[in-house]
């Protein structure tokens, strides 16, 4: 990755120095001339020459100065000749992004991207400070695709639709990313990733229970209800825990369940602003996940961090999980799993989540087509969208480069032989984005805090009441 150079101020002033040397030297030359010529002319020639001196003498001045600045428009005109600088923010590691940039400035004479990484939690306050507050110090940036109604609504996304247009998205990124990219017929971001969810299960301990392991076939895909009495059988054939979420207490990982149970995601209206969190199909699904850790089969008191070396260590039997563990679950020899279809309750709907971060431009930067550029080359070219895949499992968007980055995941292990064929039936077939709501961060965050009380043995009925509550108050402010 190149860093844009300025040019050191001292320049600027040494070259007026010069200048100015040479109109005292030229000016100098002029009046030796016009001394000479007073003392070999006559009159007429004295005023001609007078007349000529003066004006040769100014004349030369100027175009002493004018040559000068021809030089320095010259040299502003060489400097917006110079790379452009994209500043580009975003949440993974700069050691994962920085050989992305570095591709794309490879085959882009003329843009230097230089990437800065802040945690996700504080993306949303990072974007509404410094895009929202004019600094023009972002360029490029991501956005999680529930919070689009949000970032629009405030001003903090540059309108596409004349820059890329809608039309380059399709048959590029699935059509369920194009329908959060869009808001009132208008494109404000572009789809780099999607997301799934699998169901990880760990071989030997479900071979000590006599366990079979669920099927990859989405046409045999299990049922949460069978889940639960598999993950007992687990237990009680020594596995320390029968079941762990990945995102534990998190709406992104709990949706499917009252989605699968009819309930709906929560949220619904022409905004996104009518709760319903309580209606059958949320409390049944809720019930049955609060059963899993009031029955000890889910650990209590572990933070969502801290789920995955649950299942890592061989502590869990089954986790539903995204796809982004394979390379470290594939990398660990001791790790013997394999992977199945997400759950479903029986009688209900097959639902996987999806959505995942897109690319916005800030609206005010100063370098449009650049951020364009760099946007579409990460997003919706074969090798940008791979380069961006490389060493991060999460899906691409892009559908040209999902296969082969499937692919690559798929090779990781035997046990994983069919794992792309899966992922893509899920996105093609049961993915439902998170709801899409100029509320969505106040509803995620007050029904986390629900599940995680729910998770730790609040009344499912009561405590979904008071979420419910609480989130109309807070659309209302």
């Amino acid at each position: 990755m190149r860093t844009t150079t300025h040019r050191p101020s001292s320049d600027g002033t040494n070259r007026s120095s010069r200048s100015l040397d040479q109109r005292w030297l030229i000016a100098l030359v002029t009046v030796l001339v016009l001394v000479l010529a007073a003392c070999s002319g006559g009159d007429d020639a004295g005023d001609d020459g007078d007349e000529g001196a003066t004006d040769t003498g100014e004349t030369a001045a100027e175009d002493t100065a004018d040559d000068n600045t021809a030089d320095e428009g010259g040299d502003e005109e060489s400097t917006d000749g110079e790379s452009v600088e994209i500043r580009f923010v975003g949440t993974q590691p700069a050691e994962l992004i920085d050989p992305v940039t570095e591709q794309f400035e490879e085959s882009h004479d003329g843009i230097d991207v230089t990437y800065e990484s802040v945690p996700f939690e504080e993306l949303s306050a990072v974007i509404a400070q410094r895009v929202g507050g004019g600094t023009q110090d972002i360029d490029v940036y991501y956005a999680d695709a529930p919070r689009n109604p949000t970032i629009v609504e405030e001003g903090y996304a540059l309108d596409l639709t004349d820059l890329i247009g809608v039309d380059a998205l399709e048959g590029v990124v699935p059509e369920a990313s194009i329908e959060t990219a869009v808001i009132d017929d208008r494109l404000w971001t572009v789809p780099m990733r999607t997301s799934t969810q699998l169901l990880y299960y760990n071989i030997d301990l479900l071979e000590a229970a006599d366990i079979e392991p669920p099927s990859m076939d989405p046409a045999e895909r299990i049922t949460w209800e069978e889940l639960r009495d598999l993950s007992e059988q687990a237990q009680e054939a020594g596995a320390t825990w029968g079941y762990v979420d990945d995102q534990v207490s998190r709406y992104y990982q709990f949706q499917p369940l009252p989605e699968s149970q009819g309930g709906g995601s929560g949220l619904s209206g022409p905004e996104g602003t009518e709760v319903d969190v309580t209606n059958d199909g949320w409390i049944a699904a809720t019930e049955y996940w609060a059963d899993l850790y009031e029955s000890g089969l889910a650990p209590r008191g572990v933070e969502p961090n801290d789920t995955k070396p649950l299942f890592f260590n061989g502590e869990a039997a089954f986790m539903p999980g995204g796809p982004w563990w394979i390379p470290d679950f594939s990398g660990t020899e001791d790790l013997n799993y394999g992977i199945a279809a997400y759950p479903y309750f029986e009688g209900g709907e097959e639902v996987t989540p999806t959505d995942s971060e897109h690319l916005a431009i800030d609206p005010n930067t100063e370098h449009v087509d650049a951020a364009v550029t760099f946007v579409e080359w990460i997003t919706l070219t074969e090798e940008g969208a791979l380069a961006m895949a490389s060493g991060l499992a999460v899906p691409s968007a892009n559908l040209e480069a999902l296969p082969q980055q499937l692919a690559e995941l798929e090779s990781t292990r035997d046990t994983l032989t069919g794992l792309a064929d899966l992922v893509t039936y899920e996105i093609d077939n049961t993915a439902v984005p998170r709801p899409f709501s100029v509320g969505y961060v106040e509803f995620e965050t007050l029904i986390g805090e629900a599940l995680e009380d729910i998770r730790n043995g609040s009344d499912v009925t009561e405590r979904l009441t008071q979420a419910e509550e609480d989130i109309a108050r807070a659309f209302e402010r």
